[in-house]
């Protein structure tokens, strides 16, 4: 019988598809000699006929991408799909910008910059999102006089600061 036969009769009786199927290249002649299905299911027992194990999808390239993802690559405006508040969660947001004007206002008042009923207050506006992070809460405080808040140093300051140093 011919040996394409043979594969598709194996790959029968096995299960798998004809691709699966590999015939030991020196039992060749013992191959095409078989005629039944008996034939062929005692040459699977033999070894003389194997079956390929399944082939899958590999990771590898997978596993760059993700590592190239946390060096901060692939994040370009050619890679985005969906809007800005899509790729962001807004409630996450919130959360970390309301944490950090209220650890803000803590310091503040724990220093004594802020009374506690300014702060009491702030917190509520805080709550209220009638800030937009800190650098616009200590503009607010310092604009309504609620607390004793200095500027910054300017950069002349850190520099002569450095000097001495």
């Amino acid at each position: 019988m011919g040996v394409k036969t043979i594969r598709r009769m194996a790959a029968d009786i096995l299960k798998v598809g004809e691709n699966r199927i590999k015939f030991e290249p020196t039992q060749l002649q013992k191959i095409e000699e078989a005629l039944t299905r008996e034939d062929v299911r005692s040459l699977i027992d033999n070894g003389t006929i194997i079956v390929l194990p399944k082939l899958g999808v590999g990771k590898g390239r997978a596993r760059k991408r993700a590592a190239q993802k946390r060096k901060g690559r692939r994040r370009g405006y050619g890679s985005r799909r969906g809007t800005k508040s899509g790729r962001s969660d807004a409630k996450e947001e919130w959360m970390v910008r309301v944490r950090s004007l209220r650890v803000t206002l803590g310091k503040l008042k724990d220093d004594g910059k802020v009374n506690s009923a300014n702060a009491r207050k702030l917190y509520l506006m805080i709550k209220g999102r009638a800030f937009r992070g800190i650098a616009n809460m200590l503009a607010y405080i310092k604009e309504n006089k609620l607390g004793d808040i200095e500027d910054k140093p300017k950069k002349a300051a850190k520099a002569k600061k450095v000097e001495k140093q």
